[in-house]
């Protein structure tokens, strides 16, 4: 990765994320329906290249659908809508299929976010953190592996390991030519770190007065902040036998491997459409989506198994 594009990378995560804490403290509701507006267009933009131009007109309707989703208070309704919505688009339109997916992914996983965003700030911040240091260890270490071998060349003789880490490799690169099995790892192990340490950040912010102390007034939010044990994990009954932070490192495993997945699915799906990255919107990332992707699938994990 060039210098310049690391600098630009930086600069959009220093100015982006406290503008979407703020916004998670105050406004939920806006920041995520946004987040899922803004998404909807662009997956509307990957669709695959031989897509059929006779298409359904309500694949069109898809981002304000992908609103009335998320907006669901209801999982029966949710899946009611969606079993409407997948009846009336059906044919074998290669762009329908596309739309389909968008449902079961966009917008299914924007309204776990909502349902995380307006029930509980720590959990919010707590999910949101681990999956963001997931997609950055997976950056550094993709960008580690580069130079290592780039400066030890003879680090890949052929033994049986890296036989088989070629043979993963290999098909990594036929996914995104960028992604590595270094990348992977280091992307769960930053996960896992976020999920043991970040709590007591948390914890020591949102306990505190921190927040009211620099936001004042306006501290004023619909969504409940932290008690002494919210990030325990208590009433987890799969968990409870094990110590929190053997709790905690299975969390975060879970979530940084359900998010690599999302983002190997858009990846996926970008192949398909031809396209490197799925906007412009963020400079030095690409789209909203290509953020957004690992929070889709690991989304639904969190709030059905650990917050209810």
């Amino acid at each position: 990765m060039p210098r310049n594009e690391l600098l630009v990378r930086l600069c959009t995560v220093s100015i982006g994320v406290p503008i979407v804490v703020a916004l998670l403290v105050n406004r939920p509701y806006l920041i995520v329906q946004s987040s899922n507006f803004l998404c909807a267009l662009e997956w509307l933009r990957l669709a695959p290249n031989d897509t059929i131009v006779t298409t359904s007109p309500i694949v069109y309707l898809y981002p304000l659908l992908s609103l009335i989703i998320a907006t669901c208070s209801n999982p029966l309704w949710l899946l009611s809508f969606l079993f409407a919505t997948f009846h009336l688009a059906t044919n074998n339109d290669t762009r329908v299929s596309h739309f389909q997916q968008g449902l079961l992914f966009v917008s299914v996983g924007h309204y776990h976010l909502l349902q995380i965003a307006r029930t509980s700030l720590p959990h919010a911040l707590y999910f949101m953190f681990i999956v963001w240091n997931c997609d950055t260890g997976a950056l550094l270490g993709g960008k580690f592996t580069q130079l290592f071998y780039r400066k030890y060349p003879a680090a890949n003789a052929s033994t049986t390991i890296r036989r088989w880490l070629t043979v993963a490799q290999a098909w990594l690169k036929s996914i995104s030519p960028k992604k590595t099995i270094t990348g992977l790892v280091s992307g769960l192990l930053f996960g896992v770190a976020t999920a043991v340490f970040f709590p007591a950040v948390i914890q020591s912010v949102l306990l505190g007065d921190f927040l009211k102390q620099y936001f004042g007034d306006y501290f004023q939010s619909p969504i409940s902040y932290a008690e002494p044990d919210t990030l325990d994990f208590n009433n987890v009954s799969a968990l409870q036998s094990y110590s929190i932070a053997m709790r905690r490192i299975s969390i975060g495993f879970l979530l940084s491997f359900t998010g690599l997945l999302g983002d190997l699915m858009e990846s996926c799906v970008k192949r398909a459409a031809g396209k490197k990255d799925s906007g412009k919107l963020l400079p030095g990332h690409g789209g909203l989506m290509d953020r957004m992707d690992s929070m889709l699938i690991s989304s639904g994990i969190y709030f059905w198994c650990f917050m209810n």
